[in-house]
């Protein structure tokens, strides 16, 4: 494999994901991006939300920091 495909491989196929986005009602009512990673399978995935502490599921940190 080349390096550019090695480099672009970390890209397509992440081990982890971090997703921050709308408000846990309006993103558990529109269900769109965080839901969408679920149900591809990505492996480890981290919602970012100031006051949520879960989204979906899954436990909601306040700030990309804070991952523990």
């Amino acid at each position: 494999m080349s390096d550019t495909i090695q480099d672009l491989e970390h890209i397509f196929h992440p081990a982890r994901s971090a997703s921050s986005g709308p408000p846990a009602a309006q993103a558990v009512s529109d269900g769109c991006f965080l839901e969408g990673m679920i149900r591809m399978g990505f492996p480890a995935i981290f919602p970012v939300h100031p006051t949520e502490k879960t989204l979906l599921g899954l436990k909601a940190f306040p700030n990309i920091k804070k991952f523990d």
